[in-house]
């Protein structure tokens, strides 16, 4: 073995034995793996994020790192296989750079974890309700659609910065109430 060190362990009447004790830094590599963890990337909906976790993370740990307001909501594939809970990424030979596929069971997520969101516009407020991993790009589609407007011709904003189409609730730190302010150019 590598970095070992033998360690005279004294016996009865003073025999002495030997006996082989792997070093600190091998032992925390057997508990803990490398320590340096693998990139894995969660998509969902065309979107990504990549994530650098240990292989013995659970697909459950997975689950609420990607998102903890909503991870029993969560069904994570990879390769088409479904993954459960309680398995780890070692179990299923989840590598470095590989890609999970995600989908969400919007009936399964508790109604307090939704995001109220209310969109102003020409002094009118429409309020909607998100998963708030969903991109907001569903929430200005349905609302240009509701003031039928075309969804390229208006802006959105809080707080004087853009949205942008990709983001979400949880991205922009979106809260219950807020509201976003639609802007035709």
């Amino acid at each position: 073995m590598s970095n070992n060190y033998i360690d005279l362990v004294a016996a009865e009447e003073s025999h002495y034995s030997l006996s082989s004790q792997p070093s600190v830094q091998d032992q925390m590599k057997m508990e803990f793996g490398t320590g340096s963890g693998i990139n894995v990337t969660v998509r969902r909906d065309g979107a990504k994020k990549t994530m650098k976790v240990p292989k013995t993370t659970t697909i459950k740990q997975l689950k609420e790192i990607y998102s903890k307001d909503t991870s029993a909501a969560l069904t994570f594939k990879f390769v088409g296989i479904l993954l459960k809970d309680e398995k780890t990424l070692d179990n299923y030979t989840v590598e470095d750079g590989d890609t999970i596929d995600c989908t969400v069971d919007e009936k399964a997520i508790d109604p307090s974890h939704f995001v109220k969101l209310k969109l102003r516009y020409d002094n009118n407020i429409s309020s909607f309700r998100i998963s708030p991993i969903d991109k907001l790009e569903k929430l200005f589609v349905r609302f240009a659609e509701k003031i039928g407007e075309d969804v390229t011709h208006l802006k959105f904003l809080f707080d004087g910065y853009t949205i942008s189409m990709e983001d979400t609730a949880n991205s922009q730190e979106l809260e219950n109430n807020f509201i976003i302010d639609v802007i035709k150019f």
